[in-house]
């Protein structure tokens, strides 16, 4: 046998081995991923190409946008402004206060970590050992509401002294029927000031994996209302792929509900929702605001009677992950295959250390980058934008684009001036533009 034909053997039985292991790998016992339980469900995804028909795209976000706090704000993906100071959680596990005149001057607020964990500040840590603050609301009381992605709802009062209080929700919550999983935004009843909506993204992955539950596409989502003075909850929502951010219309009449995984934004009436506790049944009329959007909407947030809608990934064509939204069994193998490789890599790391080389970390980074899934932010389109609607109506009035800036989460407007702020859970930076540049 010459060398090219053992080349051309060994090629041909690799590419063979790989594509029927692709072809068995969903088909396999649960058992044998005991710690992944990725079974990801059909659905259609929406056509973006007929949306910018309405609103013709552009590149304002990542043509005019000023990159702030770079590598000292990581991952500001919600935040509040109040007077001179914006509120953030980042990805190191810190709640912070920032000063917005000089944004080196970062108060820590508090933090979360296990014992014993190195969980380091300006660093993208494990979310669920270290922490991640999320959906930061001020109250009319002037106490800050939040939730901690694992943990569940908790507030910040400030005087006489800062203090912070885990009030529902997550594994110390009250009652029961304990909620866990993963907690991504807050919104204030207006006419109750004990009630807080809380949105759950996932039931079923940890804050660390949460990307697995894009590709999973389970509707395991809820909205929670939450009594704060008496820790109780009810589900008043559910049935969900993926809820997200949350928000008050702007006529208070409504809960505005984002639902990454089906692109709309539900409008459902207090009215219902008062029904709905005191029956203890979630709303059943959820009529939606806007749909078929050309992104998840991740974070919501009015001004005025204008609702900011973010989205970290838009589609301005046909992308990989809409191709593959009704082949189920691809993204469960490709979801597999990715498990195993994690896995093997933790296996080559221990070896690589019995044999004294250890010195480099980079398998178990690797393992780890893998294993929480965020490979696939690689394959997806690097366009992001904020589409500004009417929070009443519906009414589509513009698009900010970005083709360059990712992942944006939040639009933050300081109406004292019109600076618009952006958010992102991946970014190691604070995002803004002028508002000069947003006429």
């Amino acid at each position: 046998m010459g060398l090219f034909s053992f080349i051309y053997n060994v090629i041909y039985m690799t590419v063979v081995s790989f594509l029927v292991l692709v072809v068995v790998l969903p088909y396999l016992p649960d058992q044998l991923f005991p710690d992944f339980p990725l079974n990801p469900a059909k659905y259609e995804s929406p056509k973006s190409d007929q949306f910018f028909t309405k609103v013709k795209w552009n590149t304002l976000i990542s043509d005019k946008a000023k990159r702030i706090g770079e590598n000292t704000i990581i991952g500001p993906e919600s935040m509040v402004m109040k007077g001179d100071s914006l509120f953030t959680g980042l990805a190191d596990g810190r709640l912070v206060e920032i000063n917005k005149n000089n944004v080196n001057q970062i108060k820590t607020l508090t933090r979360f970590h296990a014992k014993g964990s190195q969980c380091g500040d300006n660093k993208d840590n494990n979310a669920t050992l270290c922490g991640r603050p999320l959906g930061l609301k001020f109250s009319q009381d002037g106490n800050l509401y939040f939730v901690e992605a694992t943990k569940g709802l908790h507030v910040v009062t400030f005087e006489p002294s800062v203090k912070v209080k885990h009030v529902a929700l997550g594994p110390d919550g009250k009652g029961p029927n304990k909620i866990t999983g993963v907690f991504n935004d807050i919104a204030l009843d207006p006419n109750n000031p004990d009630l807080v909506y809380v949105s759950v993204s996932t039931t079923k992955w940890s804050m660390d994996r949460i990307v697995w539950s894009l590709v999973d596409m389970n509707k395991d989502g809820l909205v929670v209302a939450v009594n704060v003075r008496t820790g109780k909850h009810h589900i008043i929502m559910d049935d969900l792929a993926f809820t997200n951010g949350m928000e008050i219309s702007p006529n208070k009449r409504s809960l505005l509900v984002a639902e990454f995984g089906g692109r709309k934004i539900y409008k459902i009436d207090l009215a219902d929702i008062d029904a709905s506790i005191k029956s203890g049944k979630p709303v059943k009329n959820r009529p939606t605001l806007i749909d078929n959007l050309p992104g998840g909407p991740d974070n919501i947030r009015a001004f005025g009677n204008d609702l900011y809608i973010s989205m970290p990934v838009v589609s301005l064509s046909s992308t990989i992950h809409d191709r593959l939204s009704t082949m189920s069994a691809i993204r469960k193998s490709l979801g597999r295959l990715t498990n195993l490789a994690s896995r093997g890599l933790v296996q080559l790391d221990r070896l690589m250390k019995m044999a004294g080389y250890d010195k480099c970390h980079c398998t178990l980074e690797m393992a780890r980058y893998l294993d929480t899934g965020y490979i696939i932010h690689k394959v997806m389109p690097s366009d992001a934008g904020i589409l500004i609607i009417d929070g009443n109506t519906g009414k589509i009035r513009r698009i900010l684009g970005s083709s360059g800036y990712p992942s944006i989460s939040e639009a933050l407007l300081d109406v004292s001036n019109g600076d618009l702020y952006l958010g992102s859970y991946r970014n190691a930076y604070l995002g803004k533009i002028s508002g000069s540049d947003l006429k």
